[in-house]
């Protein structure tokens, strides 16, 4: 997870979220939006558009390679996926690309075993190596040496996978993992303070688990890590500023509809144990966490049963005890919750009593309260959100009711202009 910044250096709320730009629906015929080739090279808008049989303009056929982009061009406007998805996940390398990984198609529950790489320098986005194995319900975390773990998930078949792939950058290639010890998907998987990576809960055959294990790169192994004090699947997991790991949420197995667990619980990486901690104040599913600047901890949103949750929380690692913090201005569960450089969170889409949303809100730590932001340009909900190298926020796709966004970017004060192609 992304640490927050020191949060003596915030800006005014307001001054964030200066323009939403840079929106590409999937199948969208403006401003040359479209979802483009998969063939490696990469895709942009402002190149000469296809001939109307597919290939390239008989105007250039020995352009050759196409130059690199101009240093400090942010180059965002039109970017979009190759291929349009949902609950895939993204991992920022150390370049500043984003690698986009697996997923599944909008409407169709069909896993994807393609990657592409976002680069916001340049605007472009590039076909990856796809994986061995098509997967949705993975995690991807970027490992300390640059590279980018992705473990479980579910298959083509709908069965949790043991399976996990590396992404190498120097490559663009995956290789096969180490299998997990117990296959799981919608699990967390969290990096360690040292690099090595907690895998912790999720389901499997049987429904949500309690068992865990710790990826170790140096050995490229992984082994058991004891068990959590209680089964969750579709968790939440976040790294303290003192090593441990404070886990929450899931769903709860004795309620209906989605109803969600308040119990709570810290992973010690010296002792290799998990133990209980305060209960959140409200039990939540499909919530999110993110930790802040001075080392508390948000939790926001989430299900309870079939309401979407207003509530926001904070985790007080020092006293172990959670307490109410100011209310969202509307419910919402699979959104983000994004630590911004200034110390504010952003809050963006999900699922609302409305369906999909387009809304966004940020809280403020220091007055302890939400207050609404500009809308996105498309709803979107299990999306992903990427804090870039320059403050921006780039959000990739996600559903709506009737059409998969690709991907669009919120712009702080002080960022570069986007240009206007």
């Amino acid at each position: 997870m992304q640490s927050a910044a020191d949060p003596t250096k915030r800006s005014s709320r307001g001054a964030w979220i200066r323009a939403l730009v840079a929106v590409c629906a999937a199948g969208a015929a403006s401003a040359g939006c479209t979802p483009g080739d998969s063939g490696g090279r990469p895709h942009r808008i402002d190149g000469p558009p296809p001939a109307s049989d597919g290939k390239t303009p008989d105007a250039a056929p020995d352009a050759g390679p196409e130059p690199p982009c101009r240093p400090g061009d942010p180059g965002l406007r039109g970017l979009a996926l190759l291929e349009p998805r949902v609950r895939h996940e993204a991992a920022t390398l150390a370049d500043g690309r984003i690698l986009i990984v697996g997923g599944e198609i909008a409407g169709s529950g069909t896993p994807l075993a393609s990657a592409e790489l976002l680069d916001p320098q340049c605007g472009t986005a590039t076909a990856a190596g796809a994986m061995a194995v098509a997967r949705s319900g993975h995690r991807a975390t970027a490992l300390l040496d640059g590279r980018v773990l992705v473990t479980g998930g579910t298959s083509d078949h709908g069965a949790a996978l043991a399976s996990t792939e590396i992404f190498d950058p120097a490559t663009g290639r995956f290789a096969p993992g180490p299998d997990l010890g117990v296959a799981r998907q919608e699990h967390t998987a969290t990096r360690l303070a040292d690099g090595r990576v907690l895998v912790a809960g999720g389901r499997g055959s049987g429904g949500p688990m309690a068992s865990a294990e710790i990826y170790d790169p140096a050995t490229d192994r992984f082994a058991p890590a004891g068990d959590l004090t209680v089964t969750r699947s579709g968790h939440e997991a976040a790294l303290l500023a003192d090593g441990r790991v404070l886990l929450t949420g899931g769903p709860h197995p004795g309620s209906s509809g989605g109803g969600g667990r308040s119990e709570a619980e810290l992973f010690d990486p010296t002792t290799g144990t998990f133990t209980a901690t305060g209960n959140t104040v409200e039990p939540r599913n499909v919530h999110r966490l993110t930790r802040l600047g001075d080392g508390r901890v948000l939790v926001t949103g989430g299900s309870a049963g079939f309401t979407f949750l207003t509530t926001a929380e904070l985790y007080d690692a020092a006293t172990g005890t959670f307490t109410a913090t100011g209310a969202l201005g509307s419910g919402r569960a699979n959104h983000t919750a994004t630590a911004l450089p200034d110390g504010h969170v952003l809050i963006a889409g999900g699922t609302a009593d409305g369906g999909v949303t387009a809304t966004t809100e940020l809280y403020d730590p220091a007055a302890g309260s939400f207050t609404a932001a500009s809308p996105m340009r498309a709803p979107r909900q299990a999306h992903t959100a990427s804090v870039l190298p320059d403050g921006r926020v780039l959000l990739v796709g996600g559903t709506a009711a009737s059409v998969t966004p690709s991907c669009e970017t919120l712009t702080p004060a002080g960022a570069p202009p986007v240009p206007r192609r």
